[in-house]
């Protein structure tokens, strides 16, 4: 899920102190020449990292990923948190209202390339800081990414490393810069690049495992914790906040469970109230569990044109459903049986024999602590 306002240790108030997380943008990346030489080297510098102990965020191009196939996955596999930084590196808020450019595929495409995540979702950073509630709301309003991404993850210190690299200042003076400033502010999300994707006839200046390898031996040496971004009990708990909803159908009621003992579940709600607040459960790949409030999960029967009913205790291949992006900001469930959801007779929740119907679109509503509007 994201939030209108951007996430950072100025907006957390738990946020430990003497606590740093270290934030690499725009990769990955290599290149040919060693990594004592200029140029992008995303592995070697999550290696370093690795071998002193320390694990970090690296914020992830989509193209880059696809550029360099396997790298993304052996930074991951070193320890280190990997997020979403779009696809293409677009500033996402003139992206999206001046060039009417769809946010969502920025998004999409880069988790498809990124590896598993793990059970939370994948953390994203917008390319500039560009952010708007514009965004979050149509990021919001795509099922997949709302359930699959969370942040954005912002950051707390003003000295940047990536115009440095571009007029050649010596990578020791940047980690000075850098120090002088986390020693006033004590905590925080600090932003660095392992490339640079918007420019990239810049990318061979980088500097970053020089620039580290001065940089970290001081800020540990200083006594601070260095850790990956969801490693901080603020911002991890908001996104292990499972996103709830109400699924609204084509005749504009909502899927409602039916009493506290489970059992049938009708797309009759009038509006998102107690019983039609639904908890998705990610289970990867496009595919999820819903529970019902009473804590069953929905379950389809094997018989086509069978209800679906909110009575499984547990989460087996019959309460796994497979989410289809349909047209205007609908979304198409396939169930074990290959069957479609539908509304059937008496406003019943069904699967419809293996075959899309009108009926098949649903939109939703997220229920949410920050203000978030139903999609239509």
């Amino acid at each position: 899920m994201f939030f209108d306002t951007i996430i950072s240790a100025a907006s957390v108030p738990d946020f430990p102190d003497k606590t740093l997380c270290l934030t690499f943008d725009d990769g990955p990346a290599e290149t040919d020449s060693p990594d004592t030489e200029p140029g992008p080297h995303s592995l070697e510098l999550a290696q370093y990292l690795q071998s002193v102990g320390v694990q970090a965020t690296f914020f992830q191009v989509g193209r880059q990923i696809k550029e360099f196939p396997g790298i993304a996955e052996q930074i991951g596999a070193l320890g280190h948190q990997l997020g979403v930084h779009t696809y293409d590196h677009m500033g996402l808020d003139d992206y999206l209202t001046k060039n009417s450019g769809d946010v969502v595929r920025q998004i999409s495409l880069t988790t498809d390339l990124l590896p598993e995540g793990g059970s939370g979702p994948y953390y994203l950073r917008a390319p500039y800081g560009q952010w708007s509630p514009a965004v979050a709301q149509a990021l919001n309003a795509d099922l997949l990414t709302c359930v699959t991404c969370f942040g954005p993850i912002h950051w707390d210190n003003n000295t940047t490393d990536w115009d440095k690299w571009i007029n050649g200042i010596a990578p020791q003076v940047v980690a000075e810069q850098y120090l002088d400033e986390i020693n006033s502010i004590q905590k925080g999300i600090i932003l660095m690049h392992d490339n640079m994707a918007n420019v990239r006839r810049y990318a061979p200046k980088n500097q970053a495992v020089t620039f580290a390898k001065s940089l970290v031996p001081n800020l540990l040496d200083a006594g601070f914790k260095l850790v990956r971004v969801d490693a901080i009990p603020g911002i991890a708990a908001q996104a292990a906040t499972t996103p709830r909803i109400a699924l609204r159908g084509t005749n504009q009621a909502y899927v409602s469970p039916q009493g506290a003992g489970g059992g049938q579940i009708l797309v009759s709600g009038a509006e998102p109230s107690t019983w039609e607040e639904l908890t998705i459960v990610p289970l990867g790949c496009n595919r999820f569990a819903f529970q019902a409030p009473a804590g069953q999960f929905f379950s389809v029967q094997d018989a086509d044109g069978s209800p679906v009913t909110a009575t499984a205790t547990q989460i087996g291949d019959w309460e796994i459903f497979e989410a289809i992006p349909g047209n205007n900001g609908t979304t198409i469930f396939r169930t074990y049986t290959g069957d479609f959801l539908t509304i059937g007779n008496g406003s019943a929740l069904v699967g419809n024999g293996g075959q899309t119907d009108p009926n098949n679109g649903f939109t939703f509503f997220v229920y949410s602590s920050v203000p978030v509007e139903a999609v239509t």
